[in-house]
């Protein structure tokens, strides 16, 4: 029995192409300015990426458990095999072992194809469950770059001259 090739390892998704950053031509109120401050304090996603791993840990544990148990049983399947062989003492029963352990090798070998299809399902799970929490990670990176840029954007406020005549008309 031979396992079937995987996929390759989960590729960063292509980010899109973002404009360039344009300073605000006017400041904010102070109230708005508090609540995108407050913004990475007040939705923490500590408590999602905790969950994230979790999900992952338990993914890869029940994948490493079901192919365990297919180890498990195909040990035991070649055992019995090898205890009907030693056994059979003329043809009429050597057949019907033959029979016997050609229907335990069927058997094993759909077994093999169940846990085959659920171990790419889980390890897809898992490239899933990766992805989002990159995701979560980009996020609270762009929170911070929010939060810099409100620092920033209170400290250098344009002067009428650097708005443009045209915005004032």
């Amino acid at each position: 029995m031979t396992s079937t090739a995987r996929s390759h390892p989960s590729v960063p998704s292509s980010r899109p192409n973002l404009p360039t950053y344009q300073p605000l031509t006017h400041k904010l109120n102070p109230g708005a300015e508090h609540a995108l401050r407050n913004l990475s304090t007040t939705h923490s996603l500590n408590d999602l990426k905790r969950r994230l791993q979790t999900a992952v840990t338990h993914l890869t544990e029940v994948t490493g458990d079901l192919n365990d148990q297919y180890q498990i049983r195909k040990a035991g399947h070649e055992k019995q095999k090898a205890r009907q062989a030693a056994r059979a003492k003329d043809l009429d029963s050597s057949q019907k072992s033959d029979t016997v352990a050609d229907e335990g090798d069927r058997r094993i070998e759909d077994a093999w194809r169940e846990v085959d299809d659920w171990t790419g399902k889980l390890e897809l799970g898992t490239r899933n469950v990766i992805d989002v929490r990159a995701r979560v990670e980009d996020g609270e990176t762009a929170l911070r770059q929010l939060n810099t840029n409100i620092s920033q954007q209170g400290r250098t406020q344009p002067t009428q001259s650097s708005l443009g005549a045209s915005q004032h008309r």
